[in-house]
């Protein structure tokens, strides 16, 4: 391969993914991003009402009874039982 066309292939790649990177919203990703890493996930809350569990005796029967075991927004969740229930937990199937 000579120099003109390795340099014209280098010019050619740049370009490419120059463009590539100027039609990525990577302001718009990094807060969708950002939104969905501070909502708390169901095996998170389920793990800080395990945690409340161990240390206070009893089962809690509200989510802010675990706010101070949990970061993150847990209003989407609600306690039954004893479990999370909300987005991504799995659904309760009757005793």
């Amino acid at each position: 391969m000579r120099l003109s066309e390795l340099a014209i292939a280098a010019v050619i790649t740049a370009g490419v993914a120059g463009a590539s990177y100027s039609a990525v919203d990577v302001q718009g990703q990094t807060r969708a991003a950002e939104a969905v890493a501070q909502r708390a996930d169901c095996r998170a809350v389920d793990e800080a009402i395990l945690a409340f569990y161990a240390e206070q005796g009893r089962v809690p029967q509200q989510v802010r009874d675990i706010a101070s075991y949990i970061r993150g927004d847990v209003s989407a969740y609600r306690i039954s039982d004893g479990r999370a229930v909300g987005p991504g937990c799995p659904p309760r199937t009757p005793r």
